[in-house]
């Protein structure tokens, strides 16, 4: 695989075998890829909260019917 500097872009190298676009800059990724976790967590989050919503709306729907 050869790389070829996309012009006005210092940090885009062009793959001359696939005609993909390649982005050299680590920093970026690592940011990418920390936002994505960060997401992914805040999702996980917001399930597990509404699973235990559900779980306290039954609690009460069967407290109420047996009162």
């Amino acid at each position: 695989m050869s790389l070829i500097p996309v012009e006005g872009h210092s940090n885009l190298w062009r793959d001359s075998d696939t005609g993909a676009i390649v982005n050299g800059d680590d920093s970026a990724y690592h940011a990418y890829l920390r936002e994505k976790n960060a997401k992914k967590n805040d999702r996980q989050e917001l399930d597990s909260m509404r699973k235990d919503i559900d779980d306290i709306k039954s609690m009460l729907v069967k407290i109420a019917n047996k009162l």
